[in-house]
């Protein structure tokens, strides 16, 4: 039996997340908490294995809460938030980058066709996230030294033009730590999918800027391709590149996905040919996994996450299995090697 922890100070949303989970015999709601504070003492308390968690709260918000949690008794924590404002979605990033696995939008239920949309969702997230391993967050780390451009370290291959990153469950977290780390001269253009809730690219957008000495945009229909640029994918539009522009799609999802890694994978796979470079990170299901195929049969070269820096294995082990990773690192030599990848020799 799974156990939940709901944490809300709105008692009709506890009640409506409680009406959710109940729907599902595999999933018992063990307790309710109103503040931060509350749901600290219970994870304590009642050992879930999984909390949903609002944001604002009060006498203790939601990150001040998966901060402690993290620290003393780290949880898979599902963040369940209203979204009203721009603000509140950057909070929620920092709740990820906290140790938070997902974020999804405070259910509204209107009809009995919202609360099957929420049922499908909610239910979803938590049986998948509650199985997922976390660590321990240690706050205040030191940050990692930004790589430098050195051409000595570049690969006898030709230099690639496009990076196209394909991330999931975890993916955040992930792509920051690889951004993070490339210079600011950076050569290529870096195109990228990251499954994540409607409404949150532009956010996440500004969230990577400040971690990042890239430029960092949602991408628009037609713009012309630039160096140093990383152009991440429009809510609910598939991404692709014809002729160094971007292309943006409402085409049918793929592999239920739509923005679909597949999709950007198999187009930067066509147009680059020898010249393009797939990184494929965390994240459940098999998104992407035939695009590193069809980039590795295009000539060029694709770097796939190792399983034991990976929050979720899904997407990588895909890859893997079916022989589509031309190498396949941890975490921390990533960037290292998309920066050697896209060097001239």
């Amino acid at each position: 039996m799974l156990r939940v922890l709901i944490v809300d100070d709105s008692r009709v949303t506890r009640q409506v997340i409680r009406d959710i989970l109940s729907t599902d015999p595999e999933i018992r709601v063990v307790g309710e908490a109103a503040d931060g504070r509350e749901a600290v003492e219970q994870v304590l308390r009642l050992e879930p294995n999984i909390v949903t968690m609002d944001i604002v709260m009060p006498r203790m918000n939601g990150l001040e809460a998966i901060s402690h949690i993290m620290a003393q008794k780290p949880t898979p924590i599902l963040v369940v938030s209203t979204l009203a404002d721009r603000k509140e979605i950057n909070i929620c990033f920092k709740a990820i980058k906290l140790g938070a696995l997902e974020v999804v939008k405070t259910p509204q239920v209107r009809s009995t066709e919202d609360f099957e949309r929420a049922r499908a969702e909610i239910v979803e997230k938590v049986k998948l996230l509650s199985r997922i391993r976390v660590i321990t967050h240690h706050l205040g780390k030191s940050r990692s030294r930004r790589l430098r451009m050195a051409r000595g370290h570049a690969d006898r291959t030709p230099a690639r033009r496009v990076v196209a990153i394909g991330a999931s469950t975890g993916g955040p977290n992930a792509i920051t730590t690889v951004l993070s780390l490339l210079p600011g001269d950076f050569p290529a253009s870096i195109l990228m999918v990251q499954h994540i809730a409607e409404g949150f690219s532009p956010a996440f957008a500004q969230w990577l800027e400040k971690e990042t000495a890239l430029q960092v945009k949602v991408a628009e229909d037609g713009e012309r391709l630039a160096p140093k640029t990383v152009y991440i994918s429009p809510a609910d539009l598939h991404l692709g590149v014809r002729k160094d522009r971007i292309t943006l799609s409402d085409g049918e999802p793929v592999n239920s996905c739509r923005p679909s890694i597949d999709v950007l994978f198999r187009s930067v796979a066509e147009q680059y040919g020898p010249k393009a470079l797939g990184v494929l990170l965390t994240g459940m299901g098999k998104d992407g996994a035939r695009g590193c195929r069809a980039i590795q049969e295009n000539d060029g070269y694709t770097v796939v996450q190792d399983e034991e820096t990976s929050l979720v294995f899904g997407m990588p082990h895909a890859a893997i299995s079916i022989g589509a990773a031309s190498i396949v690192l941890p975490l921390q030599e990533i960037p290292e090697r998309i920066l050697r990848l896209t060097l001239p020799p």
